[in-house]
C-alpha cells in the first residue's frame, strides 16, 4: 500500500502522520494594496504595551481564525509593509507590532526613531518613509484558533501605508502583506 493510503482521511485538515521536521502544514495571508490611512499614532514608550488601543496604531493586516493543524508545530508570522510614512510632515517617528488575538503584550514590535533611516526616504513633499519587515516565531502551544493582527503608525498625526504622504504612490499598486505560516517540528 502507498503512504497516502496510510494517513487517515479526515476532511478539511492536514494528517502530521510521520510529516518530516520542517514540513510546511499550512500557509495564510492577507494582503492590502493601494494607499491605505489610518489615524491612531503608535508612540515610542519604555513601558510595557498592552492590548491594542488608539495609541498603538492602527490595524493594516489581519489573518482571521488561523487553526494549527497539531499542538507542537511552529508558526512564523512574517510581516512586508512596502512603506509606512506620515500623512502629513509632523513627525519622523514610527512603529508597528504583531498582536495574535488583539489582547495582551504584542509578540514583537518593530520601532525608527527616524523613519529616514535604515531604509527610509524623504521625497520632495518631506513626509518621512520607511519599509516594514517583522518576523516572529511561536510554537504553536493547541490546535485552538487565533488572530494574527499587525497594528502600524507614527508618533504623532495619521499615518499611510503603501504610499508617501499625500500621494498616491506608483498609482496605487505598492502591497503590503501577512503570512502565517505553520511548519512540522
Amino acid at each position: 500500500s502507498s503512504v497516502l493510503n496510510a494517513i487517515p482521511n479526515t476532511p478539511n485538515s492536514v494528517s502530521t502522520y510521520n510529516l518530516p521536521a520542517g514540513t510546511v502544514l499550512q500557509v495564510q495571508r492577507n494582503q492590502v494594496t493601494g494607499r491605505t490611512t489610518g489615524a491612531n499614532t503608535f508612540t515610542y514608550t519604555t513601558s510595557a504595551l498592552g492590548s491594542p488601543s488608539s495609541t498603538t496604531g492602527n490595524k493594516f493586516l489581519e489573518v482571521a481564525s488561523f487553526t494549527p493543524i497539531s499542538a507542537t508545530s511552529l508558526i512564523v508570522i512574517q510581516v512586508y509593509c512596502s512603506v509606512l510614512s506620515e500623512a502629513a510632515n509632523s513627525t519622523n517617528e514610527g512603529a508597528a507590532g504583531i498582536w495574535k488575538n488583539n489582547t495582551g503584550a504584542p509578540l514583537t514590535v518593530w520601532y525608527a526613531l527616524n523613519l529616514t533611516a535604515g531604509g527610509g526616504v524623504t521625497p520632495s513633499s518631506a513626509n518621512s518613509a520607511s519599509f516594514v519587515n517583522m518576523t516572529y516565531a511561536e510554537t504553536s502551544g493547541s490546535t485552538t484558533a487565533r488572530t494574527y493582527s499587525w497594528y502600524a503608525g507614527v508618533g504623532s498625526g495619521s499615518c499611510v501605508i503603501n504610499s508617501i504622504g499625500s500621494d498616491t504612490s506608483y498609482g496605487g499598486q505598492m502591497s503590503s502583506i501577512m503570512t502565517v505560516t505553520e511548519i512540522a517540528q
